[in-house]
């Protein structure tokens, strides 16, 4: 059985919180006697200053912005960044859309759809995923069948609505197989056209994924097959109309590859902008810049690799500086987390702290875009997507960050909101179903951790109080954005922020952590007190 911190331990941990991050949410936290005679446990799972810059509250430094739009599901109201002066181009947010994971593979009921019967169960796919406990520990917020025979553009408009309601301005579409290809990903580009144009003010960038079918083509028929799609009003051009081409990978061909393929474009009338993501950039930004408008990488998943200063030529700070020497825009990456079980690597997060570095390296750094890394990939636990373990939590802190990166201010903070994050397990569990190749932490980066965290937003001071598996925590917040992090617990969790002794918002995590869990699952759960 897991044992809690000790009264000292949890006492060195908040001084060197306050020491090392200046920290605007005081951790104050107090124990039982009970879990004052507890064994300490091992050292990785108690300190989470090793973590990373813990906690990144920049925003409060910011000016304030009033909000604009009404989101009661949000801590503010949605300012408008036209109030902060931006340009048309400027500041805009793409988040990445993977085709193999849409709302629906099937149609069918979510208790027995594709999801259910092979990405989930770990014999799903006749045992294709057995080795790993199965594809997926995630998936997209389930609906009941529809009898709309268009039920993919459908489900399609639904989530360019649920994005552009976010503040999100756009999809960028991995394009991955040709549209000939017979499988349920070829055509979702035709589809996510049509939808975008249906729902309108949402343009569609076009990506095209390097590592697969489309790496394989020469230049022609790399143009013949993107231009099916260039003629729908739904496709991203800029201001003065140049044709926005992006690539995952890009580097898998050389700027003679792509040289040809801007001059085809041109010959047939359209001017490219080109857009390089590169898995690589140091190596290859120098001789991609004369030939592109702008350019990206695809970055870092747990704070190690994603500092918010200048620490080394692959930190965002450096890279932005680079591209900008270089007469090229920048294209930030947004990733929370990353847990691939068909891959046997998780990198590890620490709750909420590799999405608010991202966000703060792109917010200060000066990032021209900002690409969401990913809006629904459940095979490398990338979504941000509304889903069955997060439900709108972590498209809900998008929204906020966001709205930071586009006015350059803090939104004004007008409803008291918590999102509570933990895993279901700790990092070494040893699961019910014993995977052949379990996960194992990324080399190099942030050492695991076992932590509950509550990322506050707060109108006044408050009491941040949580209950792990029955044991008592607290912590003093000031107005703001703040975090507490606690040691994680087998059993429910549950947080509440209480001033003049009135809870003044409360959540609970409908996923207990259990110490001998089904399948190895190493993804953090995120849960809202304003959103289900």
């Amino acid at each position: 059985m897991r044992k809690g911190l000790s009264r000292a331990l949890v006492l060195v941990q908040v001084v060197a919180l306050v020491a090392v991050a200046g920290v605007v949410a005081l951790a104050l936290v107090t124990t039982s006697n009970a879990l004052a005679a507890s064994p300490p446990p091992s050292p990785a799972a108690v300190d989470p200053v090793d973590a990373g810059d813990l906690p990144v509250d920049f925003v409060n430094a910011l000016p304030t912005i009033a909000g604009g739009t009404s989101t009661p599901r949000l801590p503010i109201d949605l300012p408008d960044p036209a109030v902060a002066g931006r340009a048309v181009d400027d500041r805009l947010v793409f988040a990445h859309y993977f085709p193999p994971n849409p709302i629906s593979l099937d149609n069918e009921p979510p208790d027995s759809d594709y999801y259910a019967r092979n990405y989930l169960n770990p014999h799903g796919e006749e045992d294709k995923h057995v080795r790993v406990g199965g594809l997926q520990r995630d998936r997209p917020l389930p609906r009941d069948p529809l009898a709309d025979p268009q039920w993919e553009v459908a489900d399609l408009e639904t989530e360019i609505r649920t994005a552009k309601d976010a503040g999100i301005d756009g999809f960028s579409l991995n394009i991955i197989t040709l549209r000939e290809t017979p499988n349920s990903q070829s055509p979702v580009a035709g589809n996510m056209m049509t939808a975008a144009q249906n729902v309108g003010g949402f343009p569609i960038m076009l990506m095209a994924d390097m590592t697969g079918e489309l790496g394989d083509v020469d230049p022609t028929r790399f143009v013949d097959e993107l231009s099916r799609y260039t003629g729908s009003p739904a496709v991203f051009r800029l201001a003065d109309g140049r044709l926005v081409i992006s690539a995952f990978a890009a580097e898998e061909r050389d700027v003679d590859w792509w040289s040809q393929v801007i001059a085809i474009f041109a010959e047939r009338g359209e001017t490219v902008a080109l857009v390089p993501t590169f898995l690589d950039p140091v190596a290859h930004m120098d001789a991609f810049a004369p030939i592109s408008y702008a350019m990206g990488d695809w970055g870092g998943r747990n704070p190690a690799f994603v500092p918010v200063t200048d620490t080394g030529p692959t930190s965002a700070a450096a890279l932005i500086r680079r591209a900008h020497d270089l007469g090229v825009r920048w294209m930030q990456p947004i990733a929370v987390q990353d847990a691939r079980p068909r891959m046997s690597i998780y990198d590890e997060a620490a709750n909420s702290t590799t999405l608010r570095q991202n966000w703060q390296a792109a917010v200060q750094q000066d990032a021209d875009w900002v690409q969401i890394v990913t809006w629904n990939d459940y095979s490398e636990g990338t979504q941000i997507a509304p889903s069955v373990h997060n439900g709108y939590a972590l498209l809900d802190l998008s929204s906020y960050f966001l709205s930071v990166y586009k006015t350059g201010r803090a939104p004004e903070i007008l409803r008291d909101t918590i999102y509570l994050s933990h895993r279901t397990q700790f990092h070494d569990a040893r699961p019910a179903f014993t995977s052949a190749d379990p996960m194992l932490p990324r080399a190099g980066g942030t050492p695991s951790r076992d932590t509950i965290e509550v990322l506050v937003f707060a109108t006044a001071p408050a009491v941040v109080r949580v209950d792990a598996g029955g044991r008592q925590y607290e912590c003093a917040v000031t107005a703001g954005v703040g975090t507490c992090t606690f040691p994680l617990q087998v059993g429910s969790i549950a947080a509440t922020m209480t001033r003049d002794d009135r809870v003044v918002a409360e959540v609970t995590s409908p996923y207990p952590v259990q110490e001998v869990p089904a399948v190895q699952d190493l993804q953090y759960v995120f849960r809202s007190s304003r959103s289900s």
